[in-house]
């Protein structure tokens, strides 16, 4: 399995067994992180690698998966920090994936130390084996395709907008939203119904992880930051707040 096939295979899974991954795929693992950059250039992070043993002395929470292992996502406070450790988390998720390894995305863990070294614990991930099998397509439950974008949609957007389709988000709300239009996809966050920090956080998170699926799906777009006054939503769509439009370099 590739990591593009990851995408439509990765689920949430909530059962684990207790057989151990060996070391040659930690190192893998380590390696692959070291490599990760994230959406903003140079902003700083951490991932932390643990057993379901240490969990209770970095975590508060007691209500935690039977996993037996987990990561911890710490970053630096830029204005895309959310978004950084979603596009990082969803990018280990994939490779997670590929390799077999089941995932599941904790964003209620609270961390006793919510600062480490100048970065704050954002977000936590339970992984291990498990007897859950990977999804097969069409059986997701998401919103309709024609659900989530405006505009032309060609056979190179549509599967940049399937790959978004398929991204977890908490409570599955599905925050993201897209106009399509002139080579150029600009992506929009629904703004939170309810007035939740915790909740507003967690939809920017979740941006993140759609913008790793969209980049997984084809690395060919890169993505270019432009302000809302650089790309304001000609569709007129109040609810959404611009965060990143993508320019597709066809030469």
């Amino acid at each position: 399995m590739t990591e593009k096939d990851a995408i439509v295979a990765r689920r949430s899974v909530r059962n684990f067994s207790d057989s151990p991954l060996c070391k040659p795929f930690f190192v893998a693992l380590s390696k692959m992180i070291a490599e990760l950059k994230p959406l903003t250039a140079d902003a700083m992070f951490q991932v932390k690698v643990i057993g379901h043993d240490d969990l209770s002395k970095v975590i508060a929470s007691s209500a935690v998966p039977n996993a037996p292992y987990f990561m911890l996502f710490y970053g630096e406070e830029c204005p895309e920090y959310a978004q950084n450790i979603g596009f990082i988390a969803e990018k280990i998720v994939l490779y997670l994936t590929a390799q077999g390894v089941s995932s599941l995305f904790l964003g209620s863990l609270r961390a006793k130390e919510p600062v480490e070294d100048g970065l704050r614990y954002t977000l936590a991930i339970a992984f291990g084996k498990s007897d859950t099998p990977f999804r097969t397509a069409g059986k997701e439950t998401r919103k309709p395709l024609e659900k989530l974008f405006t505009g032309l949609i060609t056979d190179k957007t549509r599967a940049l907008m399937d790959a978004a389709r398929l991204a977890p988000s908490a409570m599955n709300l599905q925050p993201w939203f897209f106009e399509l239009d002139l080579g150029q996809i600009r992506v929009f966050r629904r703004k939170a119904l309810l007035p939740m920090a915790h909740l507003d956080l967690m939809q920017r998170i979740d941006i993140g992880i759609c913008l790793a699926n969209i980049l997984t799906a084809d690395d060919s777009w890169t993505a270019k930051r432009l302000t809302a006054l650089d790309a304001p939503s000609k569709y007129g769509i109040p609810e959404y707040v611009l965060t990143r439009p993508f320019v597709h370099h066809t030469g």
